[in-house]
Parts: structure tokens; C-alpha cells; sequence
């Protein structure tokens, strides 16, 4: 009878499932190193091949940061055949109680909303607003209900652009969705799925009205960690605020085998390139990648958003070959804002934005 009972309540306690440890999903040792193959989607969610690049994160050590027990983790992006030797560039936080995996939520975890807000012109104006809520928060609830949206964190201020006042709710949001099962080029997973929504709303006598919402699905395996992300590109009405539709591009984040087999790069450029700075937005510095395919003169100079030069980070021969660059507004008594940087040489021109926060 004992059996029987025993074998009952067994039965039963795992229909419900154990709350599962979050600890338990990240590796135990430090120096443990993931390798990403990041692939941009179209306006249609179809993979863009050509445009692929890398990512290496790696756990670097566990320390206490703003009051919590955390694990370091340090990040890098780059090409196939150089990404072993840049240098980390951006860094995480995690730390985990229980059942729930923190992350220390800052500007950059926006990702593509403040891409969304760049576009606008909002998001120097919300850069204060978002700086206040960095924190810790309880982002992975593993042992949170299957489809039980929860809020992480919720914001309302207002919003003066173009000369009107805009009561904004500003959410981010958490849904545990049904474990899966995935293959990637490193191997075949049991996971844990996450899906992290940002959402904006308009808050008309008190009614929120959402339009913008931007999510994130996150696959976690045990003692891997993340081993797969989605953003889907996605495309907005926003004639509530002024203007029409806005796209905003996605990408997937993929594990792979780790990248080994490459030699010191000795290589012949190809292509012409500007790359975004990182980390954007930043404080106190950035850095700035460029790649020219041919010997000549190359100048990189900084303008701000009316125009006016206001930095020149390098102007003189080069030969071909990839370059980085140091930007350091707060040197030269520069204000917090948005910045353009723009390359040329031998008739090509490429510019792209940056946001500095003071």
C-alpha cells in the first residue's frame, strides 16, 4: 500500500513539475566560452546570408556587482576571420535565487527599440528616462507557469517632441513559453523558451494605447546558457506620434561550434566598410571599425546633428586592411547627444549615427 501511495504522489508531483533552479542553466565554470553566428532578417523575416557575422561571449568571473552575487560575462563581435582576435568590448550581468535569473537591465539591453527611437528622434530625449531604471531585475522566471505573462518593469513619463507633451508607458515584459527541442550547428538542445516583449504605449485619459511592441525569443539550455535568439523585423504605424510606418530589423542569434580554425589574418579586403560603433549608446568611449580595400587617404571625422565637424578621429594614407578607432567625446568637451561619424576615401562616403551618453 505504501508503494501504491508513493507511486500516487510521485505521479501527481510531476504533473506539476519542480521549479527549476536558474543557477542550473548557466555553466558552472568560469572561462566557459559560446560562439554566436549572428544572421540580420529582412523586412520579411528571410535570413540575410551575406550580411552574417560572429559573436564570442565569454564568462569571465563572478563578482559582486550592485549588490548582487553576479557572473561577468564579456562579448565581442566581429568577422569569421578576425573575431579571435579583437578584444571584448561589451560586457553582461546575471546573477540567479532560486528559480529566477537576473540580468542587470541598462541601455544597451534595448537593443533594437532604441534603433526604433533613433529613427524618430526620441531617443536622446529618453535616454534620461531609461538610465533610471537600470537595475536588477528578475528577467528568466523558470519556474514561472507555462504562457504567464509577468511585468519585469513598468515606466509612465512624458515625452516632449515637436512641441507636444506625450504621456508614454514604457514595459518590459516576460512570458515562459512551452520547452523545446532545437538543433543548431553545435548540437541538439532541451530547452527552456523565454519571450521578452518591450512594449510603448500612449496613454490617452488614462487608457494605454499600445503602439510598439518588440520581442525577443530566448532559448536556454542546462549548463549552456542561451543557445539560440530571435528578433523578427517588424514594422509600425506610428501616426499616433507624428509619423507613419517605421521598420525596425531583426536578426538570429545561433550557437555554433567554437571557431578554431583560423589563421592570422593575412587576407585582402574586399569591401569598403563602416561598422557601427560599440557599444552605442556609450559613455565614456566607443569604438569605431572601418575596412578599406585599397591604399589611399582616408579620413574618419565626427560630426553633430546639424552638421557642424566637430571631431576629426583620423585623416591620412592607410594602406588596406580592417582599423579601429577610439572615440572620446567627453575630451574634447563634447555634450551628450547624437553624433555622426563618416568615412571616406577615394570618392566613397559612409556615414553612421551614435548616441553619447553623458
Amino acid at each position: 500500500m505504501k508503494r501504491i501511495i508513493l507511486s500516487i504522489l510521485l505521479t501527481f508531483a510531476g504533473s506539476f513539475g519542480f521549479a527549476q533552479q536558474a543557477g542550473d542553466y548557466f555553466p558552472q565554470s568560469q572561462g566557459f566560452r559560446w560562439d554566436y553566428k549572428v544572421i540580420p532578417l529582412d523586412s520579411a523575416n528571410n535570413e540575410i546570408d551575406s550580411l552574417t557575422y560572429f559573436r564570442v561571449d565569454s564568462f569571465a568571473v563572478v563578482t559582486n556587482f550592485m549588490g548582487r552575487n553576479s557572473n561577468i560575462v564579456l562579448s565581442k563581435n566581429g568577422t569569421y576571420n578576425l573575431i579571435n582576435y579583437l578584444p571584448y568590448t561589451d560586457s553582461s550581468f546575471f546573477s540567479f535565487e532560486n528559480a529566477d535569473g537576473y540580468q542587470y537591465f541598462r541601455v544597451s539591453n534595448l537593443g533594437n527599440l532604441t534603433t526604433l527611437l533613433d529613427s524618430i528622434g526620441l531617443d536622446s530625449t529618453l535616454l534620461g528616462v531609461i538610465q533610471s531604471l537600470e537595475n536588477w531585475y528578475s528577467v528568466f522566471r523558470f519556474g514561472q507557469s507555462v504562457n504567464s505573462e509577468y511585468t519585469i518593469f513598468s515606466k509612465d513619463t512624458t515625452l516632449n517632441f515637436n512641441g507636444n507633451d506625450l504621456p508614454l508607458r514604457f514595459k518590459y515584459l516576460g512570458k515562459r513559453l512551452d520547452d523545446e527541442t532545437i538543433q543548431t550547428e553545435a548540437g541538439t538542445f532541451d530547452c527552456k523558451k523565454f519571450l521578452l516583449s518591450t512594449t510603448v504605449s500612449y496613454i490617452f485619459f488614462g487608457v494605454p494605447i499600445e503602439f510598439i511592441r518588440l520581442e525577443t525569443t530566448k532559448w536556454f539550455a542546462q549548463n549552456t546558457w542561451l543557445v539560440q535568439e530571435i528578433m523578427p523585423s517588424r514594422s509600425f504605424d506610428l501616426t499616433v506620434i507624428g509619423f507613419g510606418n517605421v521598420n525596425v530589423p531583426g536578426q538570429k542569434t545561433e550557437l555554433i561550434p567554437m571557431i578554431t580554425d583560423v589563421k592570422t589574418p593575412d587576407y585582402a579586403p574586399t569591401r569598403f566598410e563602416l561598422s557601427q560603433n560599440y557599444p552605442n549608446p556609450f559613455n565614456p568611449e566607443t569604438k569605431i571599425r572601418f575596412t578599406v580595400p585599397e591604399s589611399g587617404n582616408v579620413s574618419l571625422k565626427v560630426y553633430d546633428i546639424l552638421g557642424n565637424e566637430v571631431m576629426t578621429l583620423f585623416e591620412g594614407d592607410r594602406n588596406a586592411g580592417d582599423y579601429s578607432v577610439t572615440f572620446s567625446p567627453d575630451r574634447a568637451g563634447l555634450s551628450s547627444g547624437i553624433y555622426i561619424y563618416q568615412l571616406k576615401s577615394k570618392g566613397m562616403v559612409l556615414s553612421r549615427k551614435m548616441v553619447y551618453i553623458k
